[in-house]
């Protein structure tokens, strides 16, 4: 009978524990809009560089990051060209 009684306690045990996992791994990411496996791009604000109208160019940082869940597993940080939105001329 103990033996028994001792079976559905562990099962009940790995029961919840799974189901614990499940939410802080699933779920809880789930609802906070976190992608599972991904990237995220930021782009910087565009600086001026020169040119007017236009001809203006201009520069911004952009950083990737690799995600797994809501962790940053890599960052990759570059420079690309822009069309800045307001030149000073």
């Amino acid at each position: 009978m103990s033996t028994n009684l001792s079976k559905k306690l562990s099962i009940k045990r790995v029961l919840s524990i799974t189901t614990i996992l499940c939410f802080i791994f699933i779920l809880l990411p789930y609802k906070m809009e976190a992608k599972g496996f991904g990237t995220d791009t930021e782009y910087g604000e565009c600086q001026w560089t020169g040119g007017c109208g236009e001809s203006s160019s201009g520069t911004r940082v952009v950083t990737k990051k690799l995600k797994i869940f809501w962790i940053t597993v890599s960052k990759d940080t570059g420079i690309e060209s822009c069309a800045p939105s307001n030149p000073p001329c």
